[in-house]
């Protein structure tokens, strides 16, 4: 406990040094999405739990937790919720440790791990933006750990605890739904084709969907369409792959232009790019169990006319998303090379840890993998986003890339104690 305490503090130091450095209520900057889901959390302090923009239903949970803080605190919600954001991510840092520990059997690979994580600035960047950021990446990594004892050790409130984690975090950001189908080849990895994998499965997909009824049945009711969180995966996958998304990546505009302007609200402009905005705008304003299967319709209808580009898109994508830092083609040179040069380490060692580990038979970091592919499968299928990745596999990257680095500092302390040494053994032989 000592130790755990030690590192919560000091995350909560980094923590809230960022905070101060950047503006310790300057919660709306950093993301664009921050005004829509305040505005929802006021109309949650209502009663009212109909997150539906134009374009599609929204994860409820950041949004309840905003109302919620309103509720509470009144007029010094936004405090107050800036400070449980802090908190909360403070706690993530010990939650780094305990998985490191988990998945190398080394306390120093599990300092190093939680210590990188505390100052990586990646990590750091949502800590206490209004914004479903901070909230998914707590509640992820908490899913992460009890996932990896459940498959350590086979105890059922590892996997009740694991499913309820993910449950939360799904409700917070609905694209990590895609890590789901993997849960089940996890437990065959380390229980093979027994009851246990069996059960432990039933388990935890009982308990997610079971996390899904109030707010799904709330906007069946309001909406007639089942949602497990958000139901914008058709939306954005019309976004990801059609000129849109094409423009968005590939062919980015000059950042002088008024088309990068638009590229910068896609959301709001992307009929202008896939050829008429009345028509998107048409689509926007239909049913939600309309709009979602056009919006699909239309991805799948520009995949088919344009193959070439489509191929190329994809191609973009996967460099995008296996490339660090963010993107040149959207942030200014200083940015990206900044973000670069602090993330190129941490990748490259992740890279590496993850091969020789997997190639090594090392069960242990399966759960890092199947998070790997599923990113892998949201930024190429789907678009590759920057943030989406820092989230959710970006702490992962930095606890594989604690392993090497563990190796390296003790061979080094090896050789320096034995440079130091070896003066003092000669002068007690010549003596």
């Amino acid at each position: 406990m000592q130790k755990e305490s030690i590192l919560f503090f000091w995350h909560l130091l980094t923590r809230l040094v960022f905070a101060f450095a950047t503006g310790f209520l300057n919660n709306y900057a950093l993301q664009p999405d921050s005004k829509w889901l305040v505005q929802f959390g006021m109309q949650a302090a209502q009663g009212n739990f109909n997150f539906e923009l134009e374009r599609f239903i929204a994860s409820p949970l950041f949004p309840a937790v905003v109302g919620l803080f309103k509720w509470i605190f009144k007029e010094a919600w936004q405090v107050s919720l800036v400070i449980f954001q802090l908190i909360v991510s403070a706690i993530s840092g010990v939650y780094i440790y305990k998985i490191a520990y988990l998945w190398s059997d080394r306390e120093k690979v599990a300092w190093i791990a939680s210590l990188l994580f505390s100052v990586f600035p990646m990590t750091l960047w949502f800590t206490h933006t209004f914004s479903q950021e901070c909230l998914f990446q707590v509640l992820f990594i908490i899913c992460m750990y009890y996932l990896s004892r459940s498959l350590a050790y086979g105890r059922w409130k590892d996997v009740f605890l694991s499913a309820i984690f993910f449950s939360l975090a799904y409700q917070t950001k609905s694209h990590i739904l895609l890590f789901s189908p993997f849960v089940p080849l996890l437990y065959w990895h380390h229980f093979k084709f027994t009851y246990r994998t069996f059960l432990f499965t039933t388990a935890f997909a009982s308990i997610a969907l079971f996390f899904s009824l109030p707010y799904g049945l709330y906007h069946y009711r309001l909406h007639g369409v089942y949602v497990l969180s958000s139901n914008g995966g058709p939306y954005q996958f019309y976004l990801g792959n059609t000129w849109a998304g094409y423009k968005t990546v590939v062919e980015v505009p000059d950042k002088n232009s008024e088309d990068y302007l638009r590229i910068k609200d896609i959301t709001v402009h992307a009929g202008y790019f896939n050829g008429s905005q009345r028509y998107y705008d048409s689509l926007l304003s239909l049913s939600q169990k309309e709009k979602q299967s056009l919006f699909l319709q239309e991805a799948i209808y520009w995949i088919m006319r344009h193959p070439t580009e489509f191929i190329k898109l994809k191609c973009y994508n996967l460099f995008l998303f296996l490339f660090p830092g963010v993107s040149w083609r959207h942030y200014s040179f200083g940015a990206w090379l900044l973000s670069f040069l602090i993330s190129l380490p941490i990748y490259a060692l992740a890279y590496w840890t993850m091969l020789k580990e997997i190639s090594n038979g090392n069960k242990k970091i399966m759960p890092a993998f199947y998070v790997f592919v599923t990113m892998l499968i949201f930024s190429v299928v789907w678009y590759v986003q920057n943030r989406f990745r820092t989230i959710t596999i970006e702490p992962i990257y930095v606890i594989l890339a604690a392993f090497p680095i563990s190796h390296w500092l003790e061979n080094y302390r090896q050789k320096w104690t034995g440079f130091l040494k070896f003066p003092f053994r000669a002068l007690l032989v010549q003596m």
